[in-house]
């Protein structure tokens, strides 16, 4: 029974999510916004689990209302499911070029070999001590709050519950608490990075950008190794991507595009706490960016940012423990921010770190700032500005961490790498793409004249 509620309230809220974004007018549309109601669906129905633990209500119950209010919403929006048009003999081929197919398709089997071999079970260590065992205590109704005991300090109980969420609820439709799961789900999250950025770059007419983001991550399997790893820094980056992707549309009149961006923006900040940082810096640059700042157009964005909020606030008011970042503060901060030493320190761990772990995103970094010395113009000021502010509150909080500098950074570094890569390496390919744009026949002789 549950099995069966769970699956119609997914396919109910992926129905109504479908068509919430743009018109459907390519097969590249069709799967950026199955990738957007995968998502969407995925982080309500996980939601909806918590909230039955929290009210003490069986999942069960809580799915039969939230159906009824998905179908209300298709009927009264009209919604239509993908036209059949898409999937015919013409549409497929005129999508599938032979020579980029192949580039894709290797790609995607390197990318699964490496995500298969480093897949260990359970995970590597966080996703032991933290996220999967944080979704075990989620599937028993009973006794999930003793995931807040002091006697777990060590498993950071202040961790928001996102990813958790969507494990254990998927443990618990199935009645099976089995290590496949959360493996098939960080694959998937994989998936949705990769696809979301091809499919905007290539709808942008930045195809060939699209097919270096592909190779790039491919050849770059220290992002494969992390994806594979079961943490949820990748889930964050692939929130952080989605909300870059949508604020880059410039669509400010379409009030589906402005609730989706408060929405995943928000939502960031249910995956982790470095996701509130996020939320923040990004919302302020997207309300910068707009300049036609309206309060129709604030109450759109804060009703797609209602549902995560409310989860964020409910969860640190009322179950999760201090952060050790903000509990460990004391009197020694003004010595910390005016001690030069960990200014230095913090800045030469971060270049030694680009230079010797993070070579790709360094050589795109310079790459960009190559195209901004010849043509002086840098689009999408706003996303990069939204980045380059995370970074710099980054790296404040290293510089005020209570904990051991040097063991904070080689802990948390690379993990702060891996949720921005995706959306940094999707700014700086779709900014070259766009100042020195090259076509299918020109690269790598893809077509014979």
């Amino acid at each position: 029974m549950l099995l069966l509620l769970f699956t119609n309230n997914l396919i109910l809220l992926f129905y109504f999510s479908y068509n919430f974004f743009n018109k459907l007018v390519s097969i590249s549309d069709v799967i950026l916004n199955f990738i957007y109601a995968s998502i969407i669906s995925l982080t309500l129905t996980g939601i909806l689990f918590v909230l039955s633990l929290i009210c003490d209500i069986s999942f069960s119950i809580l799915l039969l209302p939230s159906a009824f209010v998905s179908i209300m919403l298709i009927l009264k929006n009209k919604i239509h499911f993908v036209s059949p048009k898409y999937f015919l003999l013409s549409s497929l081929k005129k999508y599938f070029n032979k020579k980029q197919s192949i580039i894709v398709s290797v790609s995607l089997l390197i990318i699964s070999i490496v995500f298969t071999k480093r897949s260990f079970r359970w995970g590597d260590w966080d996703a032991w001590a933290i996220w999967n065992l944080h979704a075990e205590f989620l599937t028993d109704q009973d006794h999930w709050t003793n995931l807040f005991s002091n006697h777990l300090a060590w498993s950071h109980p202040d961790y928001p519950l996102l990813l958790p969420s969507i494990v254990g609820m998927t443990w618990k439709v199935f009645e099976n608490i089995t290590p496949v799961i959360p493996s098939i789900i960080a694959y998937f999250i994989l998936i949705c990075t990769l696809f979301s950025a091809y499919q905007t770059l290539k709808i942008k007419g930045a195809e060939i950008a699209g097919l270096i983001f592909f190779v790039l991550v491919a050849i770059d399997y220290r992002f494969v190794i992390r994806a594979a790893s079961q943490y949820s820094d990748t889930l964050l980056a692939l929130f952080y991507l989605l909300t870059i992707i949508l604020i880059s549309l410039e669509n400010y009149n379409n009030k589906n595009i402005v609730i989706a961006i408060g929405f995943f923006s928000a939502a960031s900040g249910w995956i982790k706490n470095e996701g509130l940082l996020f939320f923040v810096i990004s919302t302020f640059f997207y309300f910068l960016k707009s300049r036609n700042f309206t309060m129709k157009f604030f109450m759109h964005y804060l009703l797609g940012a209602a549902i995560p909020l409310m989860m964020i606030i409910i969860f640190k008011m009322f179950y999760a423990t201090s952060n050790d970042i903000v509990s460990g503060q004391s009197n020694g901060i003004t010595e910390k921010l005016l001690d030069m030493n960990r200014y230095l320190i913090t800045f030469k761990f971060i270049v030694t770190t680009l230079f010797t772990k993070n070579y790709i995103l360094l050589i795109l970094i310079f790459s960009l700032l190559a195209v901004l010395i010849n043509r002086k113009t840098l689009e999408m000021k706003n996303e990069f500005a939204i980045i380059a502010t995370l970074l710099i509150g980054y790296f404040m909080i290293y510089i005020v961490t209570p904990n051991d500098l040097v063991w904070h950074l080689t802990t948390s570094f690379d993990r702060l790498i891996h949720q921005i890569y995706p959306s940094l390496l999707f700014l700086i390919l779709l900014t070259i793409s766009k100042n020195y744009p090259l076509k299918d026949s020109n690269f790598f002789l893809l077509r014979h004249k």
